[in-house]
């Protein structure tokens, strides 16, 4: 069997390819530019459109050429709210420092509606070529390859997940050029593991 592996992005989607004596990973690039007078969250339908359109002709033609079985597409998160939290407020004039409350995190909601159809995309191209495809939660698959969590103190949660998924494939033997293709190739393993759960997590021998 061929395994398909799919970290969908708007920027950059791994992907990842196992089969019988066979071990790919690589990205694709969006090339649509976000538009310059666009702000930032907000969304446009033209431009959502010309993501998906080169999005779903990316994919479907991987789908032609790689020929899966079966495909995992890491599942979408769902969007969050920012929240509140205390901070000093350093500029008060108070005998001590005064605490207020400021916003912090939450979802980027273009990015999440972006996400959110592209993930979708990529499941109806599946369903359309009649390959099946399942939804795998990040927390699933990186506790697979013991992927712990990124320090409380990481900025760049995402930038430390990929590095991480990177890090464990090259130890492994598995070359990939970039964290986005690291993990594209983590769900196609994840994929086959559930297949073969005998097998070595790495292991490539030909099924």
């Amino acid at each position: 069997m061929r395994f398909g592996g799919l970290d969908v992005s708007k920027s950059a989607t791994g992907w990842g390819i196992v089969g019988p004596g066979q071990v790919k990973a690589g990205t694709f690039r969006c090339p649509v530019k976000h538009p310059f007078e666009l702000k930032a969250g907000a969304l446009d339908a033209g431009y959502s459109g010309r993501v998906g359109v080169w999005f779903a002709q990316a994919i479907d033609a991987w789908l032609i050429e790689a020929r899966p079985d079966e495909v995992a597409i890491e599942q979408p998160l769902p969007a969050i709210g920012p929240r509140k939290r205390a901070v000093i407020d350093t500029s008060s004039e108070w005998a001590g420092q005064a605490i207020k409350m400021e916003e912090v995190g939450g979802s980027n909601f273009a990015a999440n509606h972006l996400l959110q159809g592209l993930a979708f995309e990529a499941a109806r191209l599946c369903a359309m070529r009649g390959i099946p495809a399942r939804y795998v939660s990040s927390q699933t698959w990186r506790s697979t390859f013991k992927i712990g969590q990124a320090p409380k103190d990481e900025k760049n949660t995402s930038g430390w997940y990929k590095r991480r998924a990177k890090s464990v494939c090259l130890a492994n033997g598995l070359e990939v050029k970039s964290g986005d293709a690291a993990e594209g190739l983590c769900l196609a393993l994840y994929l086959r593991k559930q297949y073969y759960p005998e097998d070595d997590l790495f292991s490539v021998a030909a099924k």
